[in-house]
């Protein structure tokens, strides 16, 4: 009897040690959340690539891709109580660290802002504005479409000079030489005076060909080709270290004037020209 008894307290306590494991997971479990947004600069309004996205007190993170965007996603059974805000940490070097609450049952797309990080010294604060930062203001400035050509873009080109490069990017076609021995160009049909310049400096198109692409660090192409400006890393370099404040375009020397327009054109319902 002893041995029957006991036989049967031990099954019971298998069978209890089995079932227990099968009652917790049975327990009600919550849906997969999913986070996403986006991480840029609160002063320019560019993205922040590479931007650490953390969420508090979990191991789970995200990192921002070129445009800016992260996706979090958060396993469905994190168990009771973890179905309430939550609270993002959010980093980036050069940026100070933001935290941003977050509910994903009310929203799953968040806008985070950083704030460039003050550097201290001895009690002197400064912020180191790189030359990245101070063009990208002109050219946000100007109101302009404009895009920029940098790094392997360069590096590895095959052409023999920058606007051969941006001609083949952009369909920009050479027409000749207009008044002051400035380049005419055509680009999806349209006539336009190129303006070249060479670290803020306007050359002209004889100048501007004999450079390869490889002298260069950044090129920028503004209003689909109307303007080149090519960039060697020595001038940008001597913009960071001097703070050089670059003028903005419409204050700027240029050796071509700008095309006028045939008559008849017309903006926004006016007559121009």
């Amino acid at each position: 009897m002893r041995t029957g008894a006991r036989s049967q307290a031990i099954t019971l306590i298998l069978a209890a040690s089995v079932s227990l494991p099968a009652l917790v997971v049975s327990q009600p479990g919550l849906d997969a959340q999913t986070i996403s947004g986006t991480v840029v600069d609160a002063r320019t309004g560019d993205p922040v690539i590479g931007a650490l996205v953390e969420v508090g007190l979990t191991p789970y993170y995200s990192v921002a891709w070129e445009d800016g965007s992260f996706v979090l996603e958060l396993p469905e059974a994190e168990g009771r109580g973890t179905e309430g805000p939550k609270t993002l940490v959010i980093s980036a070097p050069g940026y100070a660290k933001r935290y941003e609450p977050v509910d994903p049952n009310a929203s799953t797309s968040v806008m985070v802002r950083l704030f460039p990080d003050p550097i201290e010294l001895d009690g002197i604060e400064a912020t180191v504005v790189t030359y990245p930062t101070r063009l990208r203001r002109r050219l946000n400035a100007s109101m302009r479409p404009w895009y920029a050509l940098e790094g392997p873009l360069l590096e590895l080109a095959r052409e023999d000079n920058v606007w051969d490069l941006v001609a083949n990017r952009t369909g920009l076609r050479y027409v000749g030489h207009g008044e002051y021995g400035c380049p005419a160009a055509s680009v999806h049909g349209r006539d336009l005076r190129v303006d070249l310049f060479i670290d803020d400096r306007p050359v002209l198109l004889n100048d501007f060909l004999t450079y390869p692409p490889q002298d260069f660090t950044r090129v920028e192409i503004v209003s689909f080709g109307s303007e080149m400006r090519a960039y060697t890393q020595e001038y940008l370099d001597w913009m960071t270290e001097n703070e050089y404040v670059a003028p903005a375009f419409a204050t700027e020397f240029k050796l071509c004037p700008q095309m006028k327009p045939p008559p008849g054109t017309t903006k926004r319902g006016r007559p121009v020209g």
